[in-house]
């Protein structure tokens, strides 16, 4: 059996974004390493802070999927400018990606809400945020209408 890796999947964190050695470099390090060692990268940013870090540059992947609250981007093993791209507005489901696999291998669906929901669920996550802050970057104000009107149905908010 052939132990290789075929496609890693990063879900991006502040520490990844942070600039400086410890944060982005070596981030972009490793997509170099992984790039060049033949392997799928698949990169889900959910962050609205922070500096773009994913390994198709802003600038190119907006004419492509337009303006974005996240993103989601795959970039295909052994060819550079072949890459996959999903723009995600903040009021938006996540979608259902494709994750490539070996050559002749069909992509594996992976729908993103429902396992974001789960983490979310399971790490109980409503207890270590204060949805009574604003976050950071502020929200638009309808952006703002619509995460109160979840958050006080969810009873997170009075």
């Amino acid at each position: 059996i052939d132990k290789r890796l075929v496609t890693a999947i990063e879900v991006l964190s502040l520490a990844n974004k942070r600039l400086g050695k410890n944060g982005r470099v070596s981030y972009q390090q490793k997509q170099g390493e992984l790039r060049a060692g033949g392997v799928h990268l698949v990169e889900i940013d959910l962050l609205r802070a922070g500096t773009h870090t994913t390994a198709v540059p802003r600038a190119q992947l907006l004419p492509h999927i337009g303006p974005f609250d996240y993103h989601v981007c795959v970039t295909v093993a052994g060819e550079s400018t072949r890459f996959f791209a999903r723009a995600i507005r903040l009021t938006d489901p996540l979608p259902t990606i494709r994750v490539p696999l070996d050559d002749g291998v069909p992509p594996v669906p992976l729908a993103l809400q429902p396992l974001l929901d789960r983490a979310y669920d399971s790490g109980r996550c409503s207890l270590a945020v204060d949805y009574a802050r604003a976050p950071e970057p502020p929200l638009s104000p309808e952006q703002r209408a619509w995460a109160e009107g979840i958050l006080r149905t969810k009873g997170l908010l009075p």
